[in-house]
């Protein structure tokens, strides 16, 4: 079998350099959506599946985040054929089941105001406490203001059936420190968690 494509959904504000760590060595090569082009919460799982279109090699391989990992978990039907392993740090089916809607409806106006402002202090909150130096995240400045809103949206207003795990499928899934592997037979389980940063996480992925 030759060695499969990797897909890397990156988190909200963030770009594919995030988790381009994180992709196997091996791969025939690495895709990513153009978050940057979205315009609504409905074009994230299709900006996914296109990316995954043109993913080379024999399989996939589903390295997400956060809110790609929410993207991975709706477009996984689409995809079950094809993915290999798939890698989830911090997913959930409900971001709202965790986080009050009004955050995220407060972001979307800082956004509108001052999108620069607001990813940094959304970079700046996911350094846990006590850790030091620069923000782990690097948040994506350049991404349009309409494509960061339609994020937010996303995570405001959905809420996932739990997918099954694609049959000889290798699926890890990541919160924090804890591991939960899963074989074919096994099915998501909802998770109401706050986002990890997947480079605080990565050996547990390695």
């Amino acid at each position: 079998m030759s060695a499969p494509g990797v897909l890397l959904l990156p988190g909200w504000g963030t770009g594919p350099e995030l988790l381009a760590p994180l992709a196997p060595r091996s791969a025939a090569g690495v895709v990513s959506p153009r978050w940057d082009a979205a315009r609504s919460a409905d074009a994230l799982a299709p900006l996914a599946l296109e990316a995954a279109a043109g993913a080379p090699g024999d399989g996939l391989v589903v390295v997400a985040w956060s809110l790609g990992a929410m993207v991975a978990l709706e477009a996984l039907p689409a995809l079950a054929g094809r993915v290999r392993a798939l890698l989830l740090v911090a997913p959930c089916l409900s971001f709202t089941a965790g986080w009050p809607r009004r955050v995220l409806e407060r972001m979307r106006r800082r956004c509108a105001d001052d999108p620069a402002a607001t990813l940094a202090a959304f970079a700046g909150a996911l350094l846990a406490p006590g850790e030091a130096g620069p923000p782990l995240i690097r948040a994506r400045a350049d991404q349009p203001v309409a494509a960061l809103q339609a994020g937010l949206d996303y995570l405001a207003t959905r809420a996932l059936a739990p997918p099954a795990a694609p049959p000889g499928c290798a699926v890890r899934v990541i919160h924090g420190g804890a591991v939960e592997k899963m074989n074919s037979r096994a099915r998501f389980r909802s998770h109401s968690t706050a986002s990890a940063s997947p480079q605080a996480t990565a050996p547990w992925l390695a």
